[in-house]
């Protein structure tokens, strides 16, 4: 009772985690990654046949864009998202959409971003670089209101407007930044001026705060939801889950991310979840890997979010063997019979 009691007090002090939208407690499916529009919605429908009401979320991971910046989909791999997303929610299934926080060059958001000062950079004002995923690539400044508002009109266009509003805040934590890392540049609008060493945790707070603040300008804010990489205490009330990163496929990482999520849950984190299966590593064709998915699989539908990911061959039950597709299978239905 003492316990409920401390945990009552400090998440009045730090914010509640909200009410989980129902499409949240059924089963996410992903994979690193569904690279095109048919890769996904062959996934989606394989799941409506198999487990039809069953799956809440399916996700689109990264690069799903052409360059990094534009958050938005590469028409020549994704030629009709509206469409997609529209078959996708007649099975129940809402999409989520991978969003990584840079700006790279000749992406469409780039020349704005650096020239309003909506980046992140050094204490000489030279913009943070992140060593991939395109050309002179920056980090940018989610605690900079007016960069918020710019981000969102994007997401907006690309994403909300076609009916997305699950999203992926994936490596939502700070690249390296330098110890001499600045929030924003001074004396430019809506900067903050923070140092790194100062406020480097805002930006896990800031980043979803952008995202909860667009979903309630657009009415979404109570039926959206947000997965970033990173925790910051407090972070939750903007309607964020959390997971324990790229974690290997085998038992002894499992059992390990037992212990982790015990404790983010302890934090404050309602929403704790994981790689259902592991992410690096895993082969669905080996008998030993298959028995470690299985038993993943066993521990997530007891979890606030049962999800599956990986950057292993394949996901799909089917590609597991017949008898552990059938058994996955029983694992989504039962978590619906959990949730009624």
């Amino acid at each position: 009772e003492r316990a409920f009691s401390i945990q009552e007090a400090y998440t009045a002090a730090v914010g509640r985690t909200p009410t989980m939208p129902a499409y949240g407690s059924l089963y996410w499916h992903c994979k690193n990654r569904y690279s095109n529009q048919t890769q996904l919605l062959t996934a989606a429908r394989y799941l409506h046949k198999n487990v039809p009401g069953q799956v809440g979320v399916l996700v689109i991971d990264w690069f799903h864009w052409k360059v990094m910046g534009d958050w938005s989909f590469d028409p020549e791999f994704w030629p009709d998202p509206a469409a997609m997303v529209e078959e996708c929610k007649s099975y129940g299934i809402e999409i989520m959409a991978s969003v990584w926080p840079f700006t790279c060059e000749t992406a469409r958001s780039y020349s704005t971003s650096v020239s309003n000062g909506f980046i992140a950079t050094d204490s000489h004002g030279k913009g943070l670089t992140a060593g991939f995923g395109g050309k002179n690539c920056r980090l940018v400044d989610p605690t900079n209101e007016l960069m918020r508002d710019y981000t969102w009109s994007l997401l907006q266009e690309s994403y909300h407007k076609i009916g997305i509003k699950v999203f992926w805040l994936d490596n939502s934590e700070p690249w390296r930044p330098p110890p001499d890392a600045y929030f924003g540049q001074p004396g430019v609008a809506g900067s903050s001026g923070w140092s790194w060493a100062d406020a480097g945790a805002l930006f896990d707070v800031q980043w979803p705060k952008l995202f909860q603040d667009g979903l309630a300008k657009s009415g979404d804010n109570e039926t959206g939801m947000l997965l970033p990489r990173a925790g910051c205490i407090g972070q939750w009330k903007h309607g964020t889950s959390l997971w324990n990163g790229d974690i290997g496929s085998t038992f002894g990482v499992l059992a390990t991310s037992l212990k982790t999520m015990i404790s983010a849950q302890l934090t404050g984190f309602g929403w704790m979840t994981v790689d259902g299966g592991g992410y690096c590593g895993g082969d669905s064709q080996s008998p030993e890997y298959r028995e470690t998915q299985l038993r993943w699989m066993q521990l997530t539908t007891t979890l606030p979010i049962m999800r599956q990911h990986g950057q292993r061959d394949h996901t799909i039950f089917s590609w597991y063997g017949d008898a552990n597709e059938q058994r996955l299978i029983k694992l989504v239905n039962l978590r619906k019979e959990l949730n009624t």
